[in-house]
Parts: structure tokens; sequence; C-alpha cells
């Protein structure tokens, strides 16, 4: 196998790993459904819960304070963003990657057809963590 489509290959299962051991520690700490609650005007929505900390927004705005309380409160997007994101989906999510990711591989070792179709989704599958200090510029497509 080429040596750059194995270096893909192992990036991108690394960061499945990661993406996967922190859904798999979020689930462990709070195994409660995710869900949203909008308010009327949509301007908030809250996730009661457990935890510790304070999560901050890009512009420095809190977006949970479970010193005060036990309930995540954010703009409704955020809320439905986060609620997107819990571990259940995400680990679903690893797994189908995970599968994509054994069929290219398979793919690349055949070096038949298959190996060009493969060359080419396999910069894309990666693509999500561009900003990575690991990902290769070189796999930009």
């Amino acid at each position: 196998m080429d040596s750059e489509l194995r270096a893909m290959l192992d990036f991108w299962a690394a960061r499945l790993d990661e993406t996967a051991a922190l859904a798999e520690a979020s689930a462990r700490v709070d195994p409660t459904p995710w869900t949203a609650s909008v308010t009327d005007d949509g301007g908030t929505a809250v996730r009661s819960g457990h935890g510790s900390g304070l999560l901050t927004a890009a512009d420095e705005e809190p977006l949970w304070d479970c010193e005060s309380s036990n309930s995540l409160c954010m703009t409704a997007p955020s809320a439905r963003h986060v609620v997107a994101h819990a571990p259940g989906r995400v680990l679903r999510h690893v797994e189908a990657a995970r599968r994509r990711m054994a069929a290219l591989a398979d793919a690349i070792t055949a070096g038949h057809d298959s190996f060009d179709l493969a060359a080419e989704l396999l910069p894309l599958e990666v693509a999500a963590w561009t900003g990575h200090p690991d990902y290769r510029e070189e796999w930009r497509r």
C-alpha cells in the first residue's frame, strides 16, 4: 500500500479512536438521554444533567456554569448542536466510519480499479480534521 495512503488511514483511525474515547467518557459520566428544550422565543435551550465546570463559547460568553446550576443553558442552535453530538450518536458515527475505512483499506490493498476510487475518497474522509496538527496539507483536495 502506498505510504501516503497508509498515513491517511492511520491518521483517520487515530481521530476515530479519540472521538470514540471522548464519547465513551461522556456516556460513563452522564448516561442520561441528551435532549434540547427550547423556549418559545427560541433563544435559550436547557439540558439538565450532572457535571462541573464552565463551558464558554468562542466569544467568551458562558454556556454552562455547573457551580450554580445543573442545567446547560445556551442558544437554541448551540443546544441542538450539542444534542446532535450525544455520545450514542457519535459512537454510531465512529462505527460507520470504521467500516468505511476498512472497505477503503481493502480496496487500496486490492490494487485494481477500486484503488482509484478509494484513493479519491480517503482524502475526503480525513478532511474533517484539517485543523488537527497531524493533518497534512498534501491530503487536501
